[in-house]
């Protein structure tokens, strides 16, 4: 400490009758001082308990003015830690750049005669999820405040709510996707990046959270099957429920829009800018427990099928009147996925327009593709079967073939909604 000032008294007490936390109860003191802190001590005593929050960073210069009354925190105290390197660990993530904290005490509205509440803001920062890994998100402004009972008895305290602000933040590079993206997908963010807005409300024991994320896209450029396509996304991303200790959260509400989407295949040429689509997530969560898993269930909405079209003239183009007939205007339908270790698994995808309908179940992984589709266009309908870069088309009896679960791996048609 460079200038410490305490001034307490400790009521008269039996050392066998009373030791331990009892003799917080007995202890008023006034303290007030300035000096440097040990590493990521205040914080972590604040929070140890949480489970999903913790503090790293240098000893940095502290200023603090506190007031104990019997062993209870008084209303008016305050500590402030300079502007240093800070690293805090939340849920799963690193967080990792230049911040202040500070806590003051105010009076409570609940059992505790005093409320600490602490705001660690970031005036830059990057986010990554492995200790050493590289941040894909960089930003300036992100502000974690939480409150928590001040009460000596309860120190540290279980349970506290807090807000989680990201301020201006944006990925760089998108090409980091590509380490979540299934083996067997055939499909590479080739480049972009995106900006981020976001915010997280948390509170609690079981340290339940909700909040959102707004990603917008900037020059997205993907190659899927042998498809350039360039264009704009925006993501939702709704968390309406959420519980950071286990790192599992809802996704009910999350919407991927693609708009003013172009696509160029080797058989069709360059299409206009004026495709669109959406994703929308009508029940599902996240696991960031043991490996990022999805478990989803989909509406899917897209403004024509020529994304089909595209790839359908991959190998050989289309004549005039087969695209023609092929390009369906206002296509909708809905999907049920599972997205875990890199491996997407297709319980049930449909999609229809016209006279146009598909229904596709499948497997994306490591080992490679596997699946079957059945498309059906008015009366005439066929079977398609995918192994790897193998393609098999049925045209007798390809309802029953696709329904038949006779292909180990296969999600079952008894996985899909009915």
């Amino acid at each position: 400490q460079e200038d410490l000032s305490v001034a307490g008294r400790l009521e008269p007490f039996f050392t066998k009758q009373t030791r331990g936390p009892a003799l917080r109860t007995l202890l008023s003191a006034r303290v007030a001082g300035r000096g440097r802190g040990a590493e990521g001590t205040l914080q972590n005593q604040d929070f140890g308990k949480a489970g999903w929050l913790e503090f790293e960073g240098p000893g940095r210069r502290v200023t603090a003015s506190l007031d104990v009354k019997r062993g209870q925190v008084q209303p008016g105290g305050r500590v402030e830690v300079e502007d240093a390197p800070l690293r805090v660990g939340f849920a799963g993530f690193i967080v990792e750049g230049q911040a202040t904290a500070r806590l003051e005490t105010v009076a409570s509205d609940g059992d505790a005669l005093a409320d600490a509440d602490v705001e660690v803001a970031f005036t830059e920062y990057g986010i990554r999820r492995e200790a050493e890994g590289p941040s894909v998100l960089t930003g300036e402004g992100l502000i974690v405040e939480a409150r928590s009972p001040a009460e000596l008895l309860r120190f540290p305290p279980e349970d506290f709510d807090g807000r989680i602000e990201l301020g201006r933040a944006e990925f760089a590079d998108l090409t980091f996707v590509n380490d979540f993206i299934p083996a067997g997908a055939d499909l590479v963010v080739e480049g972009g990046g995106a900006t981020v807005q976001g915010h997280f409300e948390t509170g609690g024991r079981d340290a339940h959270c909700r909040g959102s994320l707004e990603i917008v896209t900037t020059e997205l450029a993907l190659a899927a099957a042998g498809i350039e396509y360039a264009g704009d996304a925006a993501v939702t991303v709704a968390v309406p429920d959420g519980n950071l200790r286990e790192r599992t959260f809802r996704l009910d509400g999350t919407r991927v829009t693609l708009d003013r989407f172009a696509f160029t295949s080797p058989g069709s040429g360059e299409a206009p800018p004026n495709w669109t689509g959406q994703l929308s997530v009508t029940e599902g969560g996240l696991d960031l427990g043991e490996g990022a898993a999805t478990d989803a269930r989909l509406a899917i909405a897209m403004s024509d099928s020529r994304p089909l079209v595209a790839f359908l003239s991959r190998g050989k183009p289309l004549s005039g009147w087969k695209k023609k007939l092929l390009t369906i205007e206002e296509i909708a339908g809905e999907g049920d996925l599972e997205w875990k270790r890199k491996t997407l698994t297709l319980r049930h995808v449909e999609v229809r327009g016209g006279s146009l309908a598909i229904r596709v179940r499948g497997l994306l992984g490591p080992a490679g593709a596997l699946g079957k589709a059945l498309v059906r266009y008015g009366i005439l309908e066929a079977g398609i079967g995918l192994k790897g870069k193998e393609r098999t088309v049925k045209l007798l009896g390809p309802t029953g073939w696709y329904e038949k679960d006779d292909i180990p791996g296969l999600p079952p048609l008894s996985a899909a909604p009915r």
